[in-house]
């Protein structure tokens, strides 16, 4: 979907990086909107509700720089949190029905919104059946299950046309190869990314630039389902990836906060409106179920942005009611100081990362002006692991994006060390891209010729065909 996006702002001739930021910097306003819709759901203080706004900015400030799908899945999601904790939600089609659409959108943009959104779609409405209320009286069945049919119905309708795009592309039924490949990656039989140390010709039924675009095609199906060997190395993925979110700064110190104020609640509190549980349950149904498909997998910061938003929301809840039950206001007002300080420390963190990621995307895009000249279209390319400050991926992902050459894969140091370049000449390779080489393949690239040296990304470029005439 952000490709999509991306289409008209690149029509206007913007420069690619740019053209991501401006897409980013428009999701970051909506994001921004959405937020202020959901803070008045919370009747919050006037004072408190411009806290979390202003310290929801940063946040979204960080967001823009973010070279990834992750902030505008984090906004989407947030819209879906708006659509089903309105008043309406749940009794008739139509307050489905966008809900609905809103998770077709979210699929777009990041093939788990699928399981995500039907599982926790079907949950919602199955609490609603069981236990909604209206006006103190049970919710209707009938417009229950109306919402339910719709929100299916519009979320069928959207993401039916890639569905079937892809269905057909691979010759059998299909939503995504990611799944299938995170999967396998991290099966009984991963632990290295597919394309480490491995060359293949990029040009398949699938890829021109880079057979590692469609990873899934090298790896062969496993489901933890099918022996009990293989279930109980999934589950045990769980523990560790719980454990790595205690790494997570920025969630954990928000989860200490929210920790604290539940603790304080319970021992001071006056009971919660009927509003305020809804939302504090819904926002944690939200996390909970979001969460649980990356811990049967793997954790990064990316990935659980609406987590912190949502976190932070129901910190500022759980305030609100604190300052409303008679708490003393001068230790709510500290606790809010440390909190937003808390807030801005963790935000600055990951800025500082995203930040360092768009820097080397500005710098590839200048080195790949200043090296316009140099024949690099359909070229075949080999290389090392990047290791500046972006991943191996990236780095060589958004050069071959500028310079149209064909990527074989990478070959990892060590390996060069034993092997020398032998896969590379074997394969008639034009181009070797060294990465932030560690001194020891100095004598490997000794006598290759350098075509390219460029010391703000770190790369040299070697011509492998003059050396091998």
């Amino acid at each position: 979907m952000v490709s999509w996006l991306l289409i008209p702002i690149l029509a206007l001739r913007f420069e690619p990086l740019l053209a991501f930021f401006l897409l980013n910097a428009a999701v970051s306003f909506v994001a921004l909107w959405l937020w202020l819709e959901v803070l008045k759901k919370a009747t919050l203080p006037k004072w408190l509700e411009w806290v979390a706004v202003l310290l929801v900015i940063p946040v979204l400030i960080t967001g823009v720089v973010v070279l990834t799908p992750d902030f505008l899945t984090a906004t989407l999601l947030l819209v879906y949190f708006h659509l089903v904790t309105k008043q309406a939600f749940g009794d008739h089609l139509k307050s489905g029905l966008l809900a609905g659409v809103t998770g077709g959108f979210i699929f777009l943009c990041k093939s788990y919104g699928l399981p995500f959104f039907v599982v926790h779609f079907t949950a919602i409405h199955f609490l609603l059946f069981l236990f909604g209320k209206r006006d103190k009286q049970p919710m209707p069945k009938k417009g229950v299950l109306g919402s339910y049919l719709g929100g299916m119905l519009g979320f069928i309708l959207v993401i039916t046309p890639w569905v079937i795009a892809l269905s057909l592309k691979f010759g059998t039924f299909t939503y995504s190869n990611a799944g299938k490949y995170n999967i396998v990656n991290y099966g009984p039989e991963g632990g290295q990314h597919i394309y480490y140390n491995r060359l293949i010709d990029p040009d398949t039924k699938y890829t021109r630039y880079d057979a590692f675009e469609e990873p899934s095609m090298f790896l062969t199906d496993w489901t933890p389902l099918e022996s009990t060997k293989s279930l109980t190395y999934y589950l045990k993925r769980i523990g560790p990836n719980l454990s790595s979110l205690y790494y997570l700064s920025y969630l954990r110190d928000i989860g200490i906060l929210v920790a604290l104020c539940l603790f304080l609640f319970f021992l001071y509190g006056k009971a919660l409106s009927r509003t305020r549980l809804l939302l504090l349950l819904q926002a944690g149904l939200v996390v909970a179920i979001y969460t649980s498909g990356y811990l049967l997998l793997l954790i990064k910061a990316r990935y659980l942005w609406i987590d912190y938003l949502l976190a932070t929301f129901c910190l500022w809840i759980l305030v609100a009611h604190l300052l409303e039950s008679g708490f003393h206001k001068k230790l709510v007002g500290f606790w809010v100081v440390a909190a937003s300080i808390m807030i801005l420390v963790n935000t600055q963190d990951m800025f500082r990362g995203y930040v360092v990621y768009r820097i080397y995307g500005e710098k590839l895009y200048n080195l790949q002006q200043s090296v316009a000249e140099l024949p690099l279209e359909d070229k075949d390319v080999v290389s090392n692991i990047a290791r500046n400050g972006m991943t191996h991926s990236a780095m060589n992902n958004l050069f071959r994006y500028y310079s149209k050459f064909r990527h074989w894969g990478h070959l990892v140091d060590e390996n060069l060390k034993t092997e020398g370049l032998k896969q590379a000449y074997d394969n008639n390779l034009d181009y070797f891209f060294l990465w932030n080489p560690p001194e020891y393949l100095d004598s490997v690239f000794s006598d290759v010729p350098v075509v390219l040296r460029d010391t703000t990304v770190g790369l040299t470029i070697y011509d492998l065909k003059s050396n091998s005439q």
